[in-house]
């Protein structure tokens, strides 16, 4: 890119307009990485470099080849970080790839967002799809469709109307599930937990096509931990609690319980042991 003395103007080079403090491309452009106040991309223009700025925007294609660091970051479209991204403020629509970690106050993504790293997010709300290669920390996790995690979640409270997926362990203060397709957590440790059969999402052909070509909607665990846990249509080996409640479709090998067991509606249970 164009060297310029920042106070004679703009300069232009394929593609990309340059302020003083700000960078802004439309179609292919280029430019480094740097200090800016603002960075908009439009197209397929692309940042070669780790970049810290006020705000970044990307509408198309747009990629960085290095580390944001931004109190803003708005992606729409097929955007790309190579890098980390930590933000204040990150929001994706359409189908975004993080290749590291991202690392934000808050963050709003719908439709298809994979992170490869971990997620360290205070408060996350997804609409559509999420897939994190590694862990997820923060406060507040609310979904609304497809979670998958790689590694393990420690959050305090995770909502989820959909799909559940995690490999590892979740470590949770209050946890709500509402399955809709097949969801696995490898072991579950938490104060309050429930999950329950959860509504047909998506718009209407989603739901035309569900009708047709039913999935069937369950939750599987090894291991099931908290103080008071409430289960729908879940299969576990082992569940453990103060208050326990046991309800249709269940299928637990054991149940250890200190305070009350109910098992209603069919819910089946091996063994029982009162602590």
């Amino acid at each position: 890119m164009e060297k310029e003395n920042m106070t004679n103007g703009n300069v232009q080079t394929g593609g990309t307009t340059v302020k003083k403090g700000s960078i802004k491309m439309a179609g292919a452009g280029q430019a480094g990485g740097g200090d800016y106040d603002e960075v908009k991309i439009a197209g397929s223009g692309k940042i070669v470099g780790d970049v810290t700025c006020n705000e970044l925007s990307s509408s198309g294609s747009g990629k960085v080849e290095g580390d944001v660091t931004a109190e803003k970051v708005s992606i729409s479209g097929s955007g790309r970080v190579l890098g980390n991204v930590n933000a204040k403020y990150f929001k994706v629509s359409g189908s975004t790839k993080v290749d590291k970690t991202l690392t934000a106050e808050e963050a709003k993504a719908s439709g298809a967002l994979k992170i490869e790293g971990d997620a360290k997010v205070k408060q996350l709300h997804v609409s559509g799809s999420i897939h994190v290669v590694g862990g997820v920390y923060g406060e507040l996790v609310d979904c609304s469709g497809d979670l998958k995690i790689g590694g393990n979640a420690e959050v305090e409270k995770l909502d989820v109307n959909g799909a559940l997926r995690i490999d590892g362990s979740l470590n949770v203060g209050e946890l709500n599930i509402r399955v809709n397709g097949n969801s696995r957590v490898k072991e579950i440790g938490g104060e309050k937990i429930t999950i329950k059969q959860g509504s047909v999402i998506g718009n209407f052909v989603m739901r035309m096509v569900k009708s047709f070509f039913p999935t069937t909607n369950t939750f599987t665990a090894e291991m099931i931990e908290g103080d008071e846990i409430y289960l729908e249509d879940t299969t576990a080996q082992i569940v453990r609690g103060n208050k326990i409640f046991i309800g249709k479709g269940c299928s637990i090998g054991t149940v250890e319980y200190k305070d009350s067991l109910e098992v209603v509606d069919g819910g089946k249970v091996e063994k029982e042991t009162k602590l």
